[in-house]
């Protein structure tokens, strides 16, 4: 049950009275010599442990509502992890028959040169137009760039003659900076290279 406003009152009663006296009083608290200091020091002791007494007390009222949030996270979850599978399978199985077509579609192009007859390149050219996606509501691609260490001595010596913050390897940085740039950055040692991304928009 989720505690009332009144009931963690309560449970407070004059703790928050308390916690604005002792911040107020540390306020004036000088250490100046030995004996100041081991006063700050039980001073201390004795904030920590009424610290430690109003966090069980929170303790108290939140570990339970943990215990029914995992209960009931553990009840979904295999429902909902079976439908981000059920997604991922359909995202990848569309992303690898746009790239199929892509690559058909190319291939029909760059036939086109090299056939003489007219008929041949309007037939190539058609086939071409017939592999390109259709607009189909719902489904776009969403292109990002990422990369990865190709040559790790060739980037060594790139960062040594020409940026030496990536001296110590931080591929990290260097992936961040390639996102960023939305292409080949350029760095020697560092492949650079297009992801796509299947996005499926809800249904209406």
């Amino acid at each position: 049950m989720i505690p009332t406003k009144k009931e963690l009152q309560t449970a407070l009663a004059n703790d928050g009275d308390e916690a604005a006296d002792v911040e107020v009083f540390v306020q004036g608290v000088q250490i100046e010599q030995h004996q100041d200091l081991e006063s700050a020091v039980s001073y201390l002791q004795i904030i920590k442990e009424q610290h430690k007494t109003v966090d069980d007390k929170r303790k108290s009222f939140i570990d339970p509502l943990k215990a029914v949030i995992d209960d009931i996270n553990d009840f979904f979850r295999p429902v909902l992890d079976a439908l981000k599978g059920a997604e991922s399978s359909i995202k990848t199985k569309v992303d690898e028959y746009s790239k199929d077509a892509a690559r058909r579609r190319d291939e029909a192009l760059a036939a086109v040169a090299s056939v003489a007859g007219r008929e041949e390149k309007t037939a190539l050219i058609a086939q071409a137009a017939a592999l390109a996606l259709p607009k189909i509501k719902g489904l776009s691609f969403r292109e990002s760039w990422a990369g990865e260490i190709g040559d790790l001595g060739e980037l060594f010596g790139y960062a040594i003659e020409h940026d030496q913050t990536l001296l110590i390897i931080d591929e990290k940085e260097l992936a961040r900076r390639t996102k960023e740039a939305g292409k080949d950055i350029g760095v020697p040692g560092w492949r650079c290279y297009p992801k796509t991304t299947v996005a499926i928009g809800g249904a209406k």
